[in-house]
């Protein structure tokens, strides 16, 4: 049987460098006070959590693939889905938190109007970004839509949790999941983490840090 999975790539250090990669640089456009902290918080948490839940995928997918050669040791990739489940909708509750606050507390004007006046296109052509991704971001940064950001990011977890709830089933059924399954589930874990590294490349390249004025 030839191999039909590339793993996706695993992360390492995730809780270190979460901060660096996925929704942040976005926070600093909300309004100052108590509340805007919260949001950093519900960030950073969620991105964590993401990461944890994609690397219980990826082992998943490397019980896949090595039954190339063996048989698919059905009950290790039970535990492997339910892990990456639960960590999958505590990251939803923490991104959940975040559109709840950053609805109430709203945005300042300014870094709204930078939002607006980004040159996207030129950014992801310098930086050879995916073009459907790029432009799925670019949508709401270009809108100062920054709490839209965090709505899209919720429907793409529901989709994740969707591909691997129907793995659950098929696994809990004694059967092995078809390839293309677990395709979906590496292009929808992928996606979604691009998704996330474009808004705070583009965050940052807007807006810098927060201690710009």
């Amino acid at each position: 049987m030839k191999k039909l999975l590339v793993l996706s790539f695993i992360l390492i250090l995730a809780a270190s460098l979460h901060g660096l990669m996925f929704f942040n640089d976005l926070v600093c456009a909300f309004n100052e006070g108590a509340e805007k902290m919260q949001i950093e918080n519900y960030v950073v948490e969620g991105s964590v959590h993401f990461f944890i839940s994609k690397s219980h995928a990826d082992l998943l997918l490397k019980e896949y693939e090595q039954s190339a050669i063996t048989d698919l040791d059905k009950t290790q990739a039970l535990v492997h889905v339910e892990n990456a489940i639960a960590e999958l909708q505590t990251s939803r509750s923490k991104y959940q938190s975040a559109v709840d606050t950053g609805s109430r507390i709203g945005y300042i004007q300014l870094k709204l109007h930078w939002f607006k006046s980004f040159n996207y296109g030129a950014f992801a052509s310098e930086h050879k970004l995916n073009g459907i991704i790029a432009d799925d971001v670019s949508g709401y940064l270009s809108r100062g839509d920054i709490v839209g950001i965090y709505r899209q990011n919720l429907k793409r977890l529901d989709e994740i949790s969707d591909t691997l709830f129907q793995i659950r089933t098929i696994l809990k059924n004694g059967e092995k999941p078809a390839v293309p399954v677990l395709w979906n589930l590496v292009h929808q874990y992928s996606e979604t983490l691009l998704f996330g590294n474009y808004a705070t490349m583009m965050g940052n390249s807007v807006l810098g840090n927060c201690d710009k004025d």
